[in-house]
C-alpha cells in the first residue's frame, strides 16, 4: 500500500489545487504535522481569492485509537486530517498554523479520537485577534 501521507497530499491538490505555502512542526514524541496553506487560485473553484484554507497533513499517519481501549485496532482505526477555511485578507490567519498543527498532534499525544461532532480546543485563540479558541469537527 502506499504511503498515506502521500495518498493524502495527493487528494488534497486534487481538491485545492497546489499549496502557495507549507510548515511543518514536530513535537517531542510524534510524527511531524505539515500545515498546507492554499489561497488565490490554489484554493480551487470552491472559494477562489475570497478565502484561505489550512490542510493539516500527518494527523493521518497513524489510526487513532483510545489508549484505554484492550481491543484497539493499530492498523485499520479511523484517520483523519484537519482543514480550516477562513475568510482572505480578515485577520493574520497565517498564526494559525501552530494551534493546527497541535490540534493534529492531539491524537498522538492526548490519545483523543477526532471524529465529526466533537471540538477541539487549544486554549487560546487560533489566531491574534480570533474570538475563539476551539474548532468543531465537521466530516
Amino acid at each position: 500500500m502506499a504511503n498515506v501521507l502521500e495518498l493524502v497530499e495527493a487528494r488534497l491538490r486534487m481538491a485545492l489545487g497546489e499549496p502557495d505555502a507549507r510548515a511543518a512542526i514536530t513535537f517531542v514524541g510524534t510524527d511531524r504535522i505539515e500545515v498546507l496553506r492554499f489561497t488565490g487560485d490554489a484554493a480551487g473553484d470552491r472559494g477562489g481569492a475570497d478565502v484561505v484554507r489550512y490542510a493539516t497533513l500527518g494527523m493521518s499517519a497513524q489510526p487513532m485509537a483510545d489508549p484505554a481501549d484492550p481491543l484497539a485496532d493499530p492498523v485499520r482505526g479511523p484517520r483523519a486530517e484537519l482543514l480550516l477555511t477562513v475568510r482572505a485578507r480578515r485577520a493574520d490567519t497565517d498564526k494559525a498554523l501552530r494551534p493546527l498543527a497541535v490540534l493534529a498532534a492531539s491524537p498522538q499525544v492526548e490519545g483523543v479520537i477526532v471524529a465529526p461532532g466533537g471540538s477541539l480546543e487549544v486554549g487560546e485563540p487560533l489566531w491574534p485577534g480570533a474570538p475563539f479558541s476551539s474548532v468543531l469537527v465537521a466530516e
